[in-house]
Parts: C-alpha cells; structure tokens; sequence
C-alpha cells in the first residue's frame, strides 16, 4: 500500500506543479502586455519631450535674435 500511496502523491504534486505552472504563464503573458505598453509609451514621451525641446530651442534662438536687432 506504501508504493502506492508514494505514486498518488508525486501525481497530485505533478497536478499541482502544472496548475502552477499554467498561473504562471498566465501571469507572463499579462506582464509582457504591460511592457508592451509601456514600451509605446516611452516611445510617445520621448516624441513629445522632443518636440518640447525643438520649442524651446526656437524660443533662445528668437530671444537672441532679437537681443541683436535692437
């Protein structure tokens, strides 16, 4: 009865290893979505603070160039 009852409890830990298994390739999969989309939004803030800094580089430049006219 020994033997048998050591194989019906590696199979339950095998079942419960695979549950695990399965949570977490669900849970890889959420996570690799969120990177995903924090990858697109660096990519949208690094457009825009370059865009920020070509207005203000146009600003000094319109600054200076008025320091001269007067």
């Amino acid at each position: 009865m020994s033997t048998f009852a050591n194989v019906l409890t590696a199979l339950k830990q095998v079942i419960l290893l695979q549950d695990r298994v399965e949570r977490m390739e669900g849970r890889l999969d959420t996570m690799s979505d969120d990177i995903d989309g924090l990858a697109a939004m660096s990519a949208d803030l690094d457009k825009r603070l370059y865009a920020i800094e070509r207005i203000m580089e146009f600003g000094a430049r319109q600054a200076t160039q008025r320091q001269i006219e007067d």
